[in-house]
């Protein structure tokens, strides 16, 4: 781990490496291989090692959302979506999921209004107010709002006809008169 904080990959890959040979019923080492992989774009390693992790420890939330967030790039919007609830049901507060799943819902599956929801959840648990996540709600609730068919007048009872007066015909002799 002070390999990664140190910004030093390669190193920490390697000491995660031998740690998952050492320990290899132990998820924490696999996730961190899970990130290490995922940050250096190499998504198949990645995704196995999240697997891997999620599977030795099915309460690992961090493999979760990451196989949310891979699963999302390469346009598995499904697998993302599955990720994302597992990852929060384990860690409801957690804000970076909450905000992950918030811009699947947005962005990719066109939900808004669900996605509204998870972006007011995020800014409930975020540390500071997001001012972008407030915009992107403002607009999600404008276009909603542009979007909503006007209300619909109360339908009011016709009024009672009123019956008209008689006009009588003028024959030729009352019109003569």
């Amino acid at each position: 781990l002070e390999l990664m904080k140190a910004n030093q990959p390669q190193e920490a890959e390697q000491a995660f490496v031998a740690l998952s040979k050492d320990f290899p019923d132990y998820a924490g080492p696999w996730t961190n291989l899970g990130i290490l992989y995922a940050k250096s774009k190499r998504r198949d390693l990645a995704v196995s090692a999240f697997t891997r992790a999620a599977q030795l420890n099915p309460n690992n939330a961090v493999a979760f959302n990451w196989l949310g967030i891979l699963n999302r790039e390469a346009g598995d919007y499904a697998r993302a979506k599955l990720a994302y609830e597992k990852a929060l049901q384990l860690t409801p507060d957690d804000p970076l999921t909450r905000l992950n799943y918030a811009i699947l819902l947005d962005q990719y599956l066109k939900q808004p209004q669900d996605a509204i929801a998870q972006y007011q959840r995020y800014q409930q648990f975020a540390p500071k107010e997001d001012l972008r996540v407030l915009a992107w709600v403002a607009e999600l609730e404008a276009k909603l709002k542009a979007a909503a068919p006007p209300p619909a007048a109360t339908p009011t009872a016709p009024a009672p006809a009123t019956p008209a007066a008689p006009v009588a015909a003028k024959t030729s002799k009352e019109k003569a008169r």
